[in-house]
């Protein structure tokens, strides 16, 4: 699977690439977990500024990824990885921007059911 990382450059990928990668992977998992904050899989708490800002810079990451993965030279990453990395990027932005627009019906409705159960 050296052709699909890390430029397609070796077929079989060095101990530091693993590790680079290892460390990637454990990012992109901390990412994954911010943008489902973001979306409200668990209560916010004092998170809510780390879920906002952090989907925001997800996205940035995704953009300027896919940007460079589309002039690499390996084409699993031009075929694969790019349209993959442009999939979440525009996914991470729908959550980015949705979730204040649910929160506030939400809190309007809830309003409302109070008000009437009074």
């Amino acid at each position: 699977m050296g052709h699909a990382a890390w430029g397609g450059a070796h077929a079989h990928l060095s101990t530091a690439q693993r590790v680079g990668s290892a460390v990637a992977a454990i990012i992109w998992t901390a990412a994954g977990l911010i943008v489902l904050g973001r979306a409200g899989f668990w209560s916010a708490g004092r998170s809510v500024c780390l879920f906002r800002w952090g989907t925001w810079l997800v996205v940035a990451l995704l953009g300027i990824g896919a940007v460079l993965i589309f002039a690499s030279q390996s084409r699993w990453e031009n075929l694969v990885l790019g349209p993959v990395s442009v999939l979440l990027a525009i996914l991470c932005t729908v959550v980015a921007r949705g979730a204040e627009r649910e929160r506030k019906p939400a809190i309007a409705m809830r309003g409302n059911r109070d008000a009437a159960a009074v």
